[in-house]
């Protein structure tokens, strides 16, 4: 493991965008080699971790990800290219893209002259960066829902103020230790959970919770309000959680232990 430099929050943003690149990339070849080399990003990950002092992976992906947002804030502001002003912006589901104006009017694209213009490449460079993240963002947090994983109410009031990723953690459902459920939102720099009936509830500071699974919900007995609020509400979920597919143990399967025999007779695919 090669220690980090002197400037190591960029060195370790750096890496960590490699390696993830490097997994993205490996998509394009046949099933052993992706396997193979995911494999390695893994362990690549693990050893990241290990340098940064991070006390494990998904701390490091979103400390990661929250350090890209600071990265590509100053793009953010508006930068004059021969007479057109163009800036980064993000929109209000956490979608990159890159605007410009002339005159005080907006223009609908880059004018084809800019299109080479050393600005303008860095801009769409990090656009499509911004992009990158918002994907794998999403995958990392359906990835917890399975996994269980458990968030700090700090870590999640700094995913809050992402807005990459904002947008995706406000239109989850989240449930704390002492089972309480709602869709997470910042209130005054304190994060609050809002359920289906309307109440909001703010988190203490040492509060720990995770993505809710169906199982949660239907423990809790709010499943079906869940669903009922997301339909009036209209919430489109960055991946299928309210409405995930759900299939619990029957009372065979309880006695068999080890064996299930559902889909005994069936292909399944």
């Amino acid at each position: 493991m090669i220690p980090l430099g002197s400037d190591s929050k960029r060195e370790l943003l750096h890496r960590y965008e490699f390696i993830k690149r490097f997994e993205r990339e490996s998509r394009q070849f046949g099933a052993k080699r992706r396997e193979s080399e995911k494999k390695a990003c893994q362990v690549a990950l693990i050893n990241l971790t290990i340098i940064a002092g991070v006390t494990d992976v998904d701390r490091l992906i979103w400390q990661m990800e929250s350090a890209k947002l600071e990265e590509v804030r100053p793009f953010m502001e508006k930068q004059e290219v021969n007479q057109v002003l163009v800036w980064l912006n993000i929109d209000e589901d956490g979608n990159a893209s890159l605007l410009c104006e002339k005159n005080g009017k907006p223009l609908k694209s880059i004018p084809s002259s800019l299109s080479k213009n050393e600005t303008i490449l860095e801009l769409k460079g990090k656009v499509k960066e911004l992009k990158e993240q918002k994907q794998r963002s999403r995958d990392t947090l359906e990835r917890s829902i399975v996994n269980r994983s458990t968030f700090t109410c700090q870590e999640l009031n700094d995913l809050l103020q992402n807005s990459v990723i904002a947008p995706m953690i406000e239109r989850l459902v989240w449930v704390t230790e002492d089972k309480q459920t709602g869709f997470a939102k910042l209130h005054e720099e304190t994060v609050v959970l809002k359920n289906p009936y309307g109440t909001t509830a703010g988190l203490m500071k040492d509060s720990v919770l995770r993505i809710a699974h169906p199982h949660d919900l239907i423990q809790a007995g709010t499943w079906a309000n869940y669903m009922l609020m997301v339909y009036k509400e209209k919430i489109v979920q960055p991946f299928k959680q309210v409405f995930r597919e759900y299939y619990p143990l029957t009372n065979e399967e309880r006695q068999e232990r080890t064996i299930s025999r559902r889909y005994s007779g069936h292909q399944v695919q």
